[in-house]
């Protein structure tokens, strides 16, 4: 954990009504909490009531929250100067009035259930992390990784679970995933064969989008008075560039085309409505001076055409055409599910990822959004850090463009690295090949305590990784050494204990006196911590 949040306090529990499971049912329990049907087999769902019961545990117990400008400074390195240089930086250069950010904020405001918001998400985020090259936003590395980050939709896209974890996990399909360029590709069809997929030790942070089941909040309003604030009309209009200019003629060409091919009838109304609500996925490499193809082009014609039936909708269902234009909020669909608890699911995917990434990670980061809502998340072996105040993507523009970029312009040691101490091979180095799928190949120098000599340590294939977020994260590897120890096979093992126990090399030294038998003969231990100082 970082030094600024080792004081920080836990959060009091709420009602332990609100308690979904009996305290410590599952304490002392290694692995997960499967469901199992009447046939006793495991069922894994995407849904909360399958997440691994310490999480919703360790929100109650576990969670701390710090000041939004404190965890910035701890988990980016942002002080507050910075990042008022960086928010007075966006005011002077009007990213807010930018005609794609614009769209993209006014598509948000509209979106009638939580799946509609990814989009606009994704776009709106490419083009606060384009305008913070092209502005040169200071202090900005442009060499790594911001240019070879991507936000992405993963909507219906499940990410893989490594095979020690089979069954142990509920299949999991995050909103939006922080990627590295190569590993969003991974996602996008290749040719005849199945898109691959991602691992999740290939994410980098995990964004948690929510809508709003009540309609309490009401974002065209919100977004209509931020307007107006600034002095800016409601609803805001686009400037077409010229790339847009030839994107609309072919979506004209190709609506003229789907045109003469439609025939009247409820089969075809029913197709165009499925059509309509084809998801637009954002090209890993995020070339903004290419051109569409035609296959884009088609997909946001639909996504266009989709927009347009629901904006009529809104107006019909209006007291009037008047209130539409100024922002009122769609009604949800009847077969919209109610949005469960992005707190729950956010933690299920902390979980995943600090569980399958065979150790590669002291911690991870998320992005928690209701609405316009946004809270940044901290998860590691010791609890889960959130930010106190939430900002919104509205009213708060410049801070959100702020924290989105500093996502994005993270090193790998602030989307949690190990220590220095254990590094890459020379051939896979850092930060060029961060993250990796595991820590094999990596080395690392030990003491050895009775001859002081220095044992170069080679990780080699994993062979346990404790399913678990919050607690040890026990996790082994097959090593060799240099010079070797003795013939026999040697692992490692690395856990994290509780500051001021016993260490283990001297219990089971104890344990051996006592004459217990078969417990391991360790050769080396060492104190990460004070080995990383």
């Amino acid at each position: 954990m970082p030094p600024v949040l080792e004081t920080t306090k836990a959060l009091l529990p709420g009602t332990p009504k609100e308690l979904l499971f009996q305290p410590g049912l599952y304490r002392g329990v290694e692995g997960s909490y499967p469901i199992v049907n009447m046939s006793s087999t495991l069922t894994t769902t995407h849904t909360i009531s399958c997440v691994h019961p310490y999480i919703k545990e360790d929100l109650k117990y576990s969670t701390q929250d710090i000041p939004y400008n404190r965890w910035l400074n701890a988990v980016f390195n942002l002080s507050p100067q910075k990042v008022d240089a960086w928010v007075a930086h966006i005011i002077r250069f009007k990213w807010f009035q930018d005609a794609i950010i614009q769209k993209a904020l006014y598509r948000y405001s509209m979106a009638g259930d939580e799946h509609t918001l990814y989009d606009p998400f994704v776009c709106l985020a490419k083009r606060i992390l384009e305008l913070a090259r092209a502005t040169k936003l200071p202090e900005l590395d442009d060499t790594f990784p911001i240019h070879d980050i991507e936000l992405v939709s993963t909507y219906k896209k499940m990410v893989r679970t490594i095979p020690e974890h089979d069954g142990l996990g509920a299949r999991r399909y995050p909103d939006l995933l922080l990627l590295r360029a190569a590993h969003a590709k991974k996602l996008l069809p290749q040719g005849k064969k199945a898109t691959s997929g991602i691992l999740w030790a290939d994410i980098l942070a995990f964004f948690e989008v929510k809508y709003s089941a009540t309609d309490t909040a009401d974002m065209p309003s919100i977004f209509k008075d931020t307007l107006e604030n600034r002095g800016m009309k409601f609803p805001p209009t686009f400037k077409p560039t010229k790339s847009q200019v030839n994107l609309l003629v072919a979506q004209i060409y190709i609506h003229f085309l789907t045109f003469r091919k439609q025939s009247p009838g409820p089969s075809t109304t029913t197709s165009s409505r499925e059509a309509g609500s084809g998801r637009v996925h954002t090209d890993a490499t995020h070339d903004s001076s290419s051109e569409e193809s035609a296959s884009e082009a088609e997909t946001l014609s639909r996504n266009e055409a989709q927009a347009s039936r629901t904006a009529t909708k809104r107006a019909r269902s209006s007291k009037s055409s008047d209130t539409t234009l100024h922002g009122t909020r769609s009604k949800k669909s009847p077969s919209s599910k109610a949005s469960v608890d992005g707190r729950v699911q956010a933690g299920g995917y902390a979980l995943e990822v600090m569980s399958c990434s065979y150790g590669t990670r002291l911690f991870c980061l998320g992005n928690i959004t209701k609405d316009d809502k946004m809270s940044m998340w901290y998860y590691d072996a010791s609890g889960y850090i959130r930010t106190r105040e939430t900002l919104s993507i509205f009213e708060d523009f410049e801070k959100v463009a702020a924290v989105l970029v500093a996502f994005a312009s993270c090193t790998p040691s602030q989307f949690g690295a190990m220590p220095s101490i254990i590094k890459p091979p020379s051939s896979a180095p850092y930060p060029r090949s961060f993250p990796p799928a595991s820590l094999q190949s990596h080395t690392l120098t030990m003491n050895h305590p009775e001859t002081s000599e220095n044992i170069h340590v080679t990780l080699e294939d994993p062979i346990f990784a404790q399913y678990v977020l919050v607690g040890r994260r026990t996790f082994l590897y097959g090593i060799r050494t240099s010079p070797p120890i003795q013939r026999k096979k040697l692992i490692i093992k690395f856990s994290y204990q509780i500051c001021g126990r016993h260490p283990e090399q001297e219990l089971v030294k104890k344990a051996h006196l006592a004459g217990v038998e078969h417990l391991p003969e360790i050769h080396l231990w060492e104190d990460l911590w004070q080995m990383s100082d």
